[in-house]
């Protein structure tokens, strides 16, 4: 089979990982598969990049090269990417409409994204299209012309503007009015009824095979604008690689990162940030621990946050360790074998990656029931779920597992078999491929 998948970058997390273990398990299995990004961080022969909009001036293509290096070596300013301040300065006048809170669509070389894989495609496969490198006004005719699934990663193609609606309901009755265009991807101003609008006419010219990781997304996309568009919906869970997450010696673990043997261990990981995230829910984590600390244990706790900037504090008798976050999954790894439970709260989850990491590595899970997590957890079997924004809730679920380590062993077998015969590349990879057929079947007809 002929695949194309589209998506920012081509190797990087959240999606991009997704995107890039799908394209390497299809060229694994013999199928001739190619990726269209609009930033290529691999070597991939087998990964082009989209081609780059117009300069509007002489140093405006060399400031665009030069931030597409940043990309790669991730400068920033402060929490900032310094790409994007070498892209407003290449480009004023695109940036001075997003400014203004137009999403951005005039994107040409990504109409072309068909003719860059050395053969003509039998699937196109969409990623996320957010990040100014698509242009959506494109999609009624790329679906036309070729079978095009599209994976729900956020809910940004379904709303004004936001990656996640959270508590708000106005992406279903039109958005305008926004009460959070500081939440990602961010606007200066609100222009979310016009960019909702736009994105309803798009997809009412569209045909769509819609992907979701978990039964929330899907069933969320199905209730809003983009249902016209929707031919088949296939819920599709996202794979981990399960000969780096899998179960190992706790102590060992501990061992090799400089953890105390003796001690509880709780973690939670965030890519996006520990403390400042939009979407993840740190302060009910932080107060479920200042529940804990005063609660009679008498075994030393420590808390770990990984995603970042490293120091430590005490809450009460608890010891909290904010460290930076890694890139080695097999470092990351050692850290889920290494703690006695996983914690994950959050405000919005499509699906909840680290948590079915987490089990792969026999850790229970205690996370927030919310979006997709109920998809990635058998509660009271692998872990709990809490009610979302309830500390308490969150804390009297760690105190009755700290209290029985018979508990912490038997939800972490549960887990990582759970993990095992949900959440593996393979089967994830082995999931899309029969959609993919599925779709070339009945177009045949």
């Amino acid at each position: 089979m002929k695949i194309l998948q589209v998506n920012y970058y081509d190797d990087l997390g959240g999606a991009a990982r997704i995107a890039w273990l799908l394209h390497q398990g299809y060229r694994s299995l013999g199928h001739q598969s190619w990726m269209a990004a609009g930033v290529k961080l691999s070597s991939d022969p087998f990964v082009e990049q989209i081609t780059l909009p117009p300069s509007e001036s002489f140093l405006g293509l060399p400031l665009i090269k030069l931030a597409e290096y940043a990309d790669k070596q991730s400068w920033k300013i402060g929490n900032r990417n310094f790409s994007g301040l070498l892209r407003r300065i290449a480009q004023p006048s695109r940036y001075l409409k997003r400014n203004q809170g137009f999403e951005d669509f005039d994107f040409p070389g990504s109409r072309l994204i068909t003719s860059l894989p050395e053969e003509i495609p039998e699937i196109v496969h969409l990623h996320n299209l957010h990040l100014n490198y698509f242009d959506l006004t494109y999609l009624p005719e790329l679906s036309q012309r070729f079978p095009t699934v599209m994976t729900l990663h956020d809910m940004w193609p379904l709303t004004g503007h936001c990656a996640h609606a959270m508590d708000c309901p106005r992406w279903i009755t039109g958005c305008g009015e926004c009460p959070q265009l500081d939440v990602y991807p961010a606007m200066n101003h609100d222009q979310t009824a016009y960019n909702w609008q736009r994105k309803k006419d798009i997809y009412a010219k569209s045909k769509l095979y819609l992907t979701g990781p978990s039964k929330w997304m899907v069933q969320t996309a199905q209730s809003s604008i983009l249902a016209p568009a929707i031919v088949k919906a296939r819920v599709i869970p996202n794979g981990i690689d399960l000969t780096v997450f899998r179960a190992g010696d706790k102590q060992e673990a501990r061992e090799l990162l400089g953890l105390p043997k003796d001690a509880a261990i709780l973690l939670f990981v965030s890519a996006s940030g520990i403390q400042h995230s939009s979407f993840k829910d740190y302060s009910t984590i932080q107060k479920a621990i200042e529940i804990v600390a005063l609660k009679a244990i008498d075994r030393r706790i420590l808390f770990i946050a990984l995603g970042d900037t490293e120091f430590t504090e005490m809450i009460e008798d608890v010891e909290v360790r904010y460290l930076p976050h890694i890139d080695s999954t097999e470092r990351l790894a050692k850290y889920y074998q290494a703690v006695d439970i996983y914690l994950h709260a959050s405000k919005a989850e499509s699906f909840g990656l680290v948590i079915a990491e987490a089990q792969a590595c026999g850790t229970p899970v205690i996370a927030t029931s919310i979006g997709g997590i109920p998809d990635t957890i058998k509660d009271g079997e692998s872990g709990f779920l809490t009610k979302p924004n309830d500390a308490q809730d969150m804390a009297d679920k760690i105190v009755l597992m700290l209290s029985s380590e018979t508990m912490i062993e038997s939800m972490g077998k549960n887990g990582t078999n759970f993990a095992q015969n949900n959440f593996g590349v393979e089967q994830m990879i082995q999931n899309y491929m029969k959609f993919y057929q599925e779709i070339l079947d009945d177009r045949n007809v």
